[in-house]
């Protein structure tokens, strides 16, 4: 099987040389690594564009920064693998995680996606090493549409939802659940949220989501994620917010006339916090989040711009 490898770069750190050399030294026989800029202010540095270590990757740079969903699905369309690998830039996946990969969905046919065991990373000194702190392997996901820590697990088992640093999924299951032509994710989530609506989306095919602890990542986390929403302001909170109520619209059913108004709550919660805290941006990004919300109810949600040149060679 050919392994896709599908990495997102904005604003890449150190790290994202660690993370492409892992990703351009995996055992299994059969990779492709195709890597996209997103709109950087920092762009990815030529000499690792020109690289001779990584000339068997293929580049290419957005003029603007598409949102995680939809520079991830442009990658996928791009890409040719039976086995795709979203992969984050401050990821590092081990030798053999497209291998295992593989074998994992040779051994269990029934599975649509596979979940990793990811631990949290540091940067020491300049070296990107794993520490003992679960990164979230395990998780399930709440009727609020979010995401909680179960832990780890000795041994294969069902779970909801991959971490979204490295997941793998079979391509033909992408394309069977597909919100559009060849998009495994939805744009109207930008970032945050699409990752569980493309898992419940699996989920109501009838496709599993196996975590497996043989496949082996460690994840840095930028500092923005390690916030609590409240911190965050602007874009990246309105997608939080948005994301919550488009995914409880679409996936809880009825169900979804109780929890709505729980968010709704939520939200104004968030926003007393944060006019008490001086930060008066709250009230414009709950209040666009909830704009969002209903565009796409609607069916007004926006297209994203085309991407302005391919991959270099």
């Amino acid at each position: 099987m050919l392994v896709s490898i599908l990495i997102l770069a904005y604003n890449s750190g150190p790290e994202f040389v660690d993370v492409l050399r892992a990703a351009c030294s995996q055992s299994h026989g059969s990779v492709e690594v195709l890597v996209l800029d997103n709109g950087s202010i920092h762009p990815i540095p030529d000499e690792i564009l020109t690289s001779r270590e990584f000339a068997s990757v293929r580049f290419a740079q957005s003029a603007t920064n598409l949102g995680f969903a939809a520079g991830m699905n442009q990658l996928f369309q791009w890409s040719e693998g039976d086995v795709i690998i979203f992969l984050n830039d401050d990821c590092l996946i081990a030798s053999d995680f497209a291998e295992a990969a593989v074998r994992s969905f040779v051994e269990v046919p029934s599975a649509g996606a596979l979940a990793a065991n990811v631990r949290r990373g540091e940067l020491a000194q300049g070296e990107f090493r794993s520490t003992d702190v679960d990164d979230g392997s395990v998780l399930r996901i709440t009727r609020t549409m979010r995401v909680r820590k179960i832990g780890t697990a000795p041994m294969r088992l069902e779970v909801e939802k991959p971490n979204g640093s490295c997941p793998s999924y079979r391509r033909e299951v992408l394309h069977h659940c597909s919100s559009g032509a060849a998009k495994p994710f939805d744009p109207i989530f930008d970032t945050y949220g699409e990752d569980i609506d493309l898992a419940l989306r699996l989920r109501s095919a009838g496709h599993r989501t196996v975590y497996c602890p043989d496949l082996e990542a460690t994840h840095l986390r930028s500092a923005s994620s390690t916030e609590s929403v409240l911190m965050k302001s602007g874009r990246l909170r309105q997608n939080i917010l948005a994301g919550r109520h488009i995914n409880a619209r679409r996936h809880l059913g009825l169900s979804a006339a109780v929890v709505t108004p729980v968010l709704y709550l939520q939200d104004a919660g968030l926003l007393l916090r944060g006019m008490a805290r001086g930060d008066r941006t709250a009230i414009v990004d709950v209040r666009q989040s909830w704009r969002r919300a209903r565009a796409e109810r609607r069916g007004r949600c926006g297209v994203r711009l085309p991407l302005e040149e391919g991959f270099r060679a």
